[in-house]
């Protein structure tokens, strides 16, 4: 039986990508939270970057689609271009491995992008809980908006995209190594798509920054193509 408020029809709108690379026991969880908001026939391309610990073999118990990237791939904007490229639904959602979405995320995501002229939709990420101070800190930066609203961007992370407008403007970037998901909101909107942000696409991103040391590392990786952005 589909989530409460969700039809057949609406699964079928939506194709999942998750790019994974070693990263099996977070995945197992990403891929359950997934199924119980689009039901077992949810389509979930998992877009393996060369694991070797077992993520391939997790996503395929999990009913995922596994397409081996190999480590050739330049980066994750690569795997999700690929993915996007695999998918034949008119929207693509791009979950990472180490997210856990909400079960109200997809009929939220969907209900909101029913405007044909909504390119994108998404939410901030929020960190797991308790979480550590660093965590709880980092968490109060973004806005968490109670009610849908214009935004300039969503992470990559947790989006949603239609697939026409992701391919009219070409995809994400693969010369960006961070930051691609600004840059593909920036580009959305330039070509006149509208984005927003929606409370209801929840989403618990567990590779969150526990210390100041990997919040550090975090932003210093990310800083390399922000100017650039």
């Amino acid at each position: 039986m589909p989530p409460e408020g969700e039809s057949q029809d609406q699964r079928c709108l939506v194709a999942f990508v998750v790019p994974v690379r070693n990263d099996a026991i977070r995945l197992a969880r990403c891929l359950a939270s997934i199924r119980a908001t689009a039901g077992p026939d949810a389509s979930i391309i998992v877009m393996d970057h060369g694991s070797v610990d077992g993520s391939a073999d997790v996503a395929l118990a999990a009913g995922a689609r596994v397409v081996g990237a190999g480590r050739d791939m330049p980066n994750v904007a690569a795997l999700r271009n690929q993915g996007a490229g695999l998918a034949d639904t008119p929207f693509v959602a791009f979950i990472d491995a180490d997210h856990e979405v909400a079960p109200t995320w997809l009929a939220s995501a969907l209900a909101a992008a029913g405007d044909s002229h909504i390119g994108a939709v998404g939410a901030p990420y929020h960190p797991p809980q308790p979480g550590t101070w660093v965590q709880q800190w980092y968490d109060a930066l973004p806005r968490h908006p109670a009610a849908v609203e214009p935004a300039e961007w969503s992470g990559a992370g947790n989006l949603l995209v239609r697939r026409d407008a992701f391919t009219a403007v070409g995809g994400f970037d693969l010369t960006l190594e961070a930051s691609e998901d600004v840059d593909l909101c920036h580009r959305l909107a330039r070509a006149g798509w509208r984005l927003l942000n929606v409370p209801g696409m929840r989403c618990i991103h567990h590779g969150d920054p526990a210390t100041l040391t990997h919040l550090f590392r975090q932003e210093l990786w990310r800083g390399r193509d922000n100017l650039r952005v």
